[in-house]
C-alpha cells in the first residue's frame, strides 16, 4: 500500500497525491504551477476562506475587503463555530482571531492541527491586535502559519492570503513595535483613513457609522467590569475595541486601550481617572469621524 488517507478526503488532496504518485513512477519532471493567480482584480477568485472574529465592526469590514477580492467567505464568532464549520465544509484558508470567547483561536488551531491529516493541512493566519513579538511567535508556535497585526490595510492581507496560498515562506507582515509609544495627538490618522476608504468603497461609510453607534455601549461594557473587578473582562472588552478603533486610524483610542491591556497584563490597578480619559477620547473619536463623513 502506498499511502493511507483519512475520510472526508478533499478533492485537491487526492489529486496531489495521485499526481505525486503517477509522477514518480514515470520519472516525469514537473513545474510548480502557482495555487492563485494574481493578475486579475479578483485575486482571490474561487477561494473559500473562514473568518473566526467576535467583534461585529471587524467581520464587516475583514469580509468586504475578502469578497472584493473575489473570495468566497464564511464567518463565524468563535473556535467552537470554527470547528463545527469544518465538519460541514472544506476551506481554502482560515482567518482567525486569537481572541474569541467559548474557545479562542489558540485553542481552535490546536484541536484543528490534532485532528487533520498530514496531507490535509489547512493555512491558518493569526489575526489579533496584539502587535508583540512574543504574540507572533506564540501563534507560530500553536500551528499557526502566518500572522497579521491589526489593523491592517486590504494589501496586506491580499499579500499574506497570496503568499500563503502559493506556498512562499511567510510568518507575519510587518510587525510595529509598540513599545514606548507615546499616544498621538491625531485622532484619526488621515492617511490610513483615507486608504481604508478607497478600500472599502462604498460601504465605509456605513461601517464608520456602525461603529460609531456601537462605540458607547462598548465603552459602557468596559467601565462596567471594572466597575465588577472583572479583570479577565475588562482585557476581553479592551481588545476588542481595539481591533475595531484601529480600522479607521483611531490611534489615540487603539492606544489608550492598549495601556489599559498592559496595565493589567502587568497587575497595575485601573484607577478612576484612566476610565474617565478612555471616555473622553472616545467621545472626541466620535466627534472626528462624524466630521469625516461629512467630508465627501
Amino acid at each position: 500500500m502506498v499511502k493511507v488517507l483519512a475520510k472526508p478526503v478533499k478533492q485537491s488532496v487526492l489529486f496531489g497525491l495521485c499526481q505525486r504518485i503517477f509522477t514518480q513512477t514515470l520519472d516525469i519532471k514537473t513545474v510548480k504551477e502557482p495555487a492563485v493567480k494574481t493578475a486579475d482584480d479578483k485575486p482571490l477568485a474561487n477561494i473559500k476562506i473562514l473568518v473566526a472574529e467576535d467583534h461585529e465592526i471587524n467581520q464587516v469590514v475583514i469580509v468586504n475587503m475578502l469578497e472584493i477580492l473575489g473570495a468566497s467567505v464564511k464567518c463565524v464568532d468563535n473556535g467552537l463555530q470554527v470547528l463545527n464549520a469544518l465538519d460541514k465544509e472544506d476551506y481554502d484558508v482560515i482567518l482567525m482571531d486569537c481572541h474569541m470567547p467559548k474557545m479562542d483561536g489558540f485553542q481552535a488551531t490546536t484541536a484543528i492541527r490534532a485532528r487533520e491529516s498530514k496531507d490535509a493541512h489547512i493555512p491558518i493566519i493569526a489575526v489579533t491586535a496584539d502587535a508583540m513579538k512574543e504574540d507572533q511567535q506564540k501563534c507560530l508556535k500553536i500551528g499557526m502559519d502566518a500572522y497579521i497585526p491589526k489593523p491592517f490595510k486590504s494589501k496586506d492581507l491580499s499579500t499574506t492570503l497570496l503568499s500563503l496560498l502559493n506556498n512562499e515562506n511567510i510568518s507575519t507582515i510587518n510587525v510595529p513595535s509598540v513599545e514606548n509609544t507615546e499616544i498621538s495627538t491625531t485622532i484619526i490618522n488621515q492617511d490610513f483613513f483615507n486608504t481604508q476608504k478607497k478600500t472599502i468603497g462604498k460601504n465605509f461609510d456605513g461601517i464608520v457609522e456602525k461603529y460609531i453607534n456601537s462605540l458607547p455601549n462598548s465603552i459602557g461594557e468596559i467601565k462596567q467590569a471594572v466597575a465588577e473587578r472583572d479583570w479577565a473582562q475588562v482585557r476581553h472588552y479592551c481588545h476588542k475595541l481595539r481591533g475595531a478603533s484601529g480600522i479607521f486610524g483611531a490611534e489615540p483610542l487603539v492606544e489608550n486601550l492598549r495601556l489599559i491591556g498592559e496595565m493589567l497584563k502587568n497587575k497595575q490597578i485601573i484607577t478612576h481617572d484612566l476610565i474617565i480619559e478612555l471616555e473622553r477620547i472616545a467621545e472626541i473619536t466620535t466627534t472626528d469621524l462624524l466630521n469625516q463623513l461629512k467630508i465627501k
